[in-house]
């Protein structure tokens, strides 16, 4: 078999539908679903018990720690794929995510494969992140300092995940990245790009917020809704209402997921040449932010580890502040991106002869 997909869920019947929808939907159809229950409580197996797909595998499994990353083992290791491929339940796939993802193992004999992330801001923007992991700087930043992937947008193949150790069940989040890192780490290839947006990533119900890249993209959106591409909004008909929004837009996609697909792309591509015009450098903002956050946390860490010691706890809180203050001049530095971005489209929006000096 060509494709396992991992597809762990708690409670999360809700959604779950549409986005097995969009599973089952795919152009490769060489594949089983592996729907791994992390002790769920709803009505989520009588739902995946009814799916007539023979394709589709159930895994009802008790609550396991953490995210369920035990869990998710339990069903990998029954799996028969040659290659691995990740959903969540309140996620969306393009109908050719598998074909896109196979066409790159194909031509790269790659280990570890990725699609370009793309979000759903709270204000109904789709953001689509310049994130190229080609670069062998953006590849070294992803491997060390932070990560902007989302795991609906990764496949690897199954030799690598066990050399690799499975999924890791000492950590109680991140392990998705964790074991991005590993297989990065035992595999002889640099990882396979597939440059167009392939999926669409929801924001979890128990997060407060999304990457900071998005969010910036999210600003853009909500001031500019000329300049921001209108392939990029999100419009959702009136009896969507009182539905979760995935399932809403899958309801809108599959009346004709090509032209949908088609126009979404046509917008990244048109987000991605204003965002050049502007001099936005949204990743290399993002890295400095993230940066800085990792130095506050060994510092905290290192005040819990030396709390006895008053004189070690005063320099660290020394250090703290520092890097505070360096941390708010990035804030400002954000900001300014944002001015900068407002002054350009508004200059390069005003009608010819009107044109304020750049």
């Amino acid at each position: 078999m060509r494709w396992s997909i991992l597809l762990p869920t708690y409670n999360g019947r809700p959604t779950l539908e549409a986005a097995v929808e969009s599973v089952l939907a795919q152009t490769e159809a060489d594949f089983e679903l592996l729907i791994v229950g992390d002790g769920c409580t709803d009505d989520t197996a009588a739902y995946v018990t009814g799916l007539t797909d023979a394709r589709v595998r159930w895994f009802d499994l008790p609550k396991g720690p953490g995210f369920g990353y035990t869990n998710r083992n339990v069903a990998l290791r029954e799996s028969q794929g040659e290659h691995i491929a990740y959903m969540a339940h309140d996620d969306l796939w393009a109908p050719d995510h598998l074909e896109l993802l196979g066409a790159a193992f194909d031509a790269t004999g790659a280990d570890f494969a990725v699609t370009r992330p793309q979000w759903l801001s709270p204000s109904g923007a789709l953001a689509p992140l310049p994130v190229d992991l080609v670069d062998p700087v953006r590849l070294a930043e992803f491997r060390s300092d932070f990560n902007e992937v989302p795991a609906v947008c990764v496949a690897f193949t199954r030799s690598a995940l066990e050399a690799a150790g499975w999924w890791p069940e000492d950590v109680e989040s991140a392990g998705d990245w964790e074991l991005w890192k590993r297989i990065l780490a035992v595999s002889d290839h640099e990882p396979a790009v597939v440059p167009q947006a392939t999926t669409i990533h929801f924001r979890a119900v128990w997060r407060s917020s999304d990457t900071r890249s998005v969010d910036l993209l999210d600003e853009l959106s909500r001031r500019h809704d000329e300049w921001w591409p209108a392939e990029l909004v999100v419009d959702l008909p009136e009896q969507a209402e009182g539905m979760p929004v995935q399932r809403a837009l899958q309801d809108a996609i599959s009346r004709d997921p090509a032209v949908w697909w088609d126009s979404v792309r046509r917008g990244a591509r048109l987000l991605d040449g204003r965002l050049a015009t502007l001099g936005l450098e949204v990743p290399v903002l993002e890295h400095r932010i993230f940066a800085h956050d990792d130095v506050l946390e060994e510092v905290r860490s290192s005040n819990g580890e030396l709390a006895g010691t008053i004189e070690t706890l005063v320099a660290d809180l020394t250090t703290a502040q520092a890097y505070i203050r360096q941390l708010e001049d990035e804030l400002l530095m954000a900001r300014s991106y944002i001015e900068h971005a407002n002054s350009e489209i508004s200059r390069l929006s005003a009608p010819e002869g009107e044109q304020p000096p750049a």
